[in-house]
């Protein structure tokens, strides 16, 4: 995972709470916080600090994460115009996410990133399978990034999930509502 996730992340956190609650979710995660955004990170500090993240804000782990992956994508759609101008709609951005989650050549060379699937269920339905590599489930900040994408656009996100990895599914599911303004 490119450490521009744990950025978009700490920026999320400093905007809405301010910077000692970071510095706190960095303690409680036992983590010293050196991170760049190109850099290359296990997903699971991501996972480490939505539970530290939990613990510090008060709210549960999961809904964080989720809070995280749709701030992530606007934070990084602004900064990062590029990720978002050669895409059309969000179903483009959205078939896009691998490369959005690991830009770039180190994708390829990256073990941390991971698969993903599409189905047309129908032309306003898309079916996103997200299997994580090797470990780390990061279904929460991934359901939160394709609200996200699906904001970028400014249409309403309908996004659930179906399947989870957590609930002992082979790959988590996520159905995605698309062309709602």
């Amino acid at each position: 995972m490119k450490g521009l996730w744990i950025w978009a992340f700490e920026e999320a956190v400093n905007g809405r709470y301010g910077e000692r609650v970071w510095d706190s979710m960095l303690e409680t995660a036992g983590m010293d916080g050196v991170y760049t955004p190109m850099g290359n990170y296990p997903p699971e500090d991501l996972l480490r600090l939505g539970e530290a993240g939990a613990e510090v804000v008060g709210r549960p782990a999961a809904e964080l994460l989720d809070w995280q992956g749709t701030e992530a994508v606007g934070l990084i759609a602004e900064r990062y115009p590029y990720f978002v101008e050669s895409h059309h709609s969000p179903q483009s951005l959205i078939r896009a996410i691998d490369s959005f989650i690991d830009p770039g050549f180190w994708r390829h060379h990256n073990p941390y990133v991971p698969v993903f699937d599409f189905e047309q269920a129908a032309p306003d339905r898309l079916s996103v399978l997200y299997r994580p590599r090797p470990s780390a489930i990061l279904c929460a900040t991934i359901g939160g990034a394709i609200k996200g994408m699906v904001l970028v656009f400014g249409e309403e996100p309908d996004v659930r999930q179906s399947s989870c990895m957590w609930d002992g599914a082979g790959h988590c599911v996520f159905e995605v509502g698309l062309g709602r303004r």
